[in-house]
């Protein structure tokens, strides 16, 4: 069910590819360790991009990001339980505890309440964004370390002067991202989270990647916001260059922001 990035033999190994073999040893030994749910995605690469060179990272995904220390590749037809089962056995050999566990899994489907497909591309929805931060909750009870960083990843979309609201044009995305907010309000307060742990969301609006820029050619992706900006975000929280409480969520607005505690 993963697979993990092999170093060919030391015989075939250039003098680069080697010296960055020791590099990523180094990072992984002297580092804080961050574990990326949906890190082959555009904000996932954003963030483990934003965090390599000084943070030991983790990948879990269904493709790997040759820029992170260590991936878990999953299989998309495995018995889910099973699955994570066999993640946090993995997890193990990387490390016991991690002081930082994101999940930027995520994608966007339009669905409209009387589409016919409406159950199928909510189901979707729900997979791509509620199980992945369920499965990340799961595994922080277990791999978290004490006084350390947990979070996930709404849309500004469904959130609207401290009430949610689901968009007519894409029902299932909706409810899943609102769904992820609930899912971190309830954690925030868990005692199965280690002690000192801080819940946090980040609720970007339309963001400026490939797929949104081939969808919508008539937009200005000037006016959308860079997945770079949401990983600094993400960086400066979980280095305490920001300080936070428990419970602190982000909304962005284009390029305007607001926080609420």
């Amino acid at each position: 069910f993963f697979l993990m990035i092999r170093r060919p033999p030391r015989s075939t190994q250039s003098r680069s590819s080697a010296a960055s073999d020791v590099y990523k040893r180094q990072v992984y030994m002297s580092s804080k360790k961050i574990l990326v749910v949906g890190g082959a995605g555009n904000l996932g690469k954003a963030v483990i991009n934003a965090f390599r060179l000084q943070w030991a990272v983790a990948n879990i995904d269904y493709s790997e990001n040759k820029n992170a220390h260590h991936n878990i590749v999953l299989k998309s037809n495995a018995d889910p339980d099973q699955q994570l089962e066999n993640v946090k056995k993995t997890l193990t050999n990387f490390s016991p505890k991690f002081q930082a566990i994101v999940s930027v899994a995520g994608g966007f489907t339009l669905g409209d309440i009387s589409d016919k497909d409406i159950l199928s591309s909510t189901d979707k929805m729900l997979q791509m964004s509620l199980l992945s931060s369920i499965m990340t909750g799961n595994i922080a009870t277990e791999f978290l370390d004490a006084n350390s960083f947990l979070g996930f990843t709404g849309a500004a979309t469904v959130v609207k002067e401290n009430n949610f609201v689901i968009a007519d044009y894409a029902v299932g995305y909706c409810l899943s991202k609102i769904s992820v907010l609930h899912l971190a309000t309830f954690l925030k307060d868990s005692p199965k989270l280690p002690t000192g742990t801080k819940v946090f969301t980040v609720n970007p609006t339309t963001m400026d990647t490939p797929q949104n820029r081939q969808s919508m050619p008539n937009e200005d992706p000037n006016k959308w916001l860079k997945p770079e900006v949401v990983a600094q975000d993400i960086f400066d929280v979980c280095n305490q260059k920001v300080k936070i409480e428990n419970g602190w969520n982000k909304i962005y607005s284009c390029c305007l922001l607001y926080t609420s505690d």
